[in-house]
């Protein structure tokens, strides 16, 4: 957020929308120190980041806050000019990329027919197509916690009935459900099935192995 304290004397300091909310810097400086930002710092970097410039800039954002000391909006600036800087050191050295002079020629051509149809039958062209103002005194009312005698949107009433008649379509389509009890004796079968084949099979490995002792 921009720094607004003091405003007749920032419009004269070159480069001031530069300049941060106090809180800013300090939750900066808070992340900076912080003990899982130092863990990610020596993971990336292989040591810990230098955190002393957002303590800087917290100082002297109050100072200019409290007192309008240009010099240390100055040296605000001046610190975040050397953060954009790094910031967008890896756009500028990139080679591997060239860089567009112009959008493509056929940025602008029309949509095709598939998407004009979605387009037309999304939630957001029903919203603007219906009635705007009743729509937008709804949402006027559940922002300002009115909820007397509200009326759903129209986007809102769509959406409602299209899951509606999903849900009563996939009713129609779904096989009848099985109850738990039908389930668990059927597994309790298969369970039973599955032990007498091992015991089998253990009866006869022991009847095999008497016979070759023998």
């Amino acid at each position: 957020n921009l720094n607004k304290s003091h405003i007749e004397i920032l419009h004269t300091i070159p480069e001031s929308w530069m300049l941060r909310e106090c809180e800013d810097y300090k939750k900066e400086m808070k992340s900076c120190y912080a003990f899982k930002s130092r863990f990610y710092q020596f993971y990336v970097h292989g040591k810990a980041s230098e955190c002393s410039h957002w303590e800087q800039s917290f100082d002297d954002c109050k100072e200019w806050s409290r007192n309008a000391d240009v010099e240390a909006a100055k040296r605000i600036i001046a610190n975040e000019k050397i953060r954009i800087k790094e910031r967008l050191k890896g756009h500028y050295e990139n080679n591997v990329w060239e860089k567009r002079t112009a959008p493509p020629e056929d940025w602008d051509v029309p949509l095709p027919d598939w998407l004009l149809k979605r387009q037309k039958e999304s939630n957001l062209h029903t919203y603007f197509d219906g009635d705007k103002e009743e729509n937008e005194r709804v949402i006027n009312d559940i922002v300002n916690g009115n909820q007397t005698e509200q009326k759903l949107p129209q986007f809102q009433q769509r959406q409602i009935e299209q899951e509606t008649s999903s849900q009563e379509a996939n009713k129609e389509t779904s096989p009848p459900p099985v109850s738990n009890a039908v389930a668990v004796k059927d597994s309790d079968k298969e369970m039973e099935l599955l032990l007498k084949q091992i015991s089998s099979s253990d009866s006869k490995k022991e009847s095999e192995r008497r016979c070759s002792i023998m």
